[in-house]
């Protein structure tokens, strides 16, 4: 009875502890031509107009960029946006 309780729990525990990893392989799954992404200007402007600050690095990665800068409480935050909208698709304190 045991070996099947702990076996349920597990099994359970694995799922939860994988799903995160399958959600941030897809918060990139944006546009694919970089001709029509916002400007690393216009970026910024979102992000500051959304409370973010004191950009660390913003890069382009393959389809969305990568933001590491302040919240608005002051945290460390790595971002994944869209490169067209420049909504946050993904955000992990750091």
């Amino acid at each position: 009875m045991f070996t099947k309780l702990f076996t349920a729990t597990a099994a359970a525990a694995l799922i939860f502890v994988a799903m995160p990893a399958k959600a941030s392989d897809r918060h990139c799954d944006g546009a694919t031509s970089q001709g029509s992404w916002l400007g690393l200007s216009a970026l910024v402007g979102k992000l500051e107009a959304k409370g973010y600050r004191d950009f660390h690095k913003v890069e382009r990665e393959r389809r969305c960029y990568e933001v590491k800068a302040l919240d608005a409480e002051g945290r460390q935050v790595k971002l994944a946006v869209d490169p067209v909208s420049g909504e946050i698709l993904h955000s992990r304190m750091r």
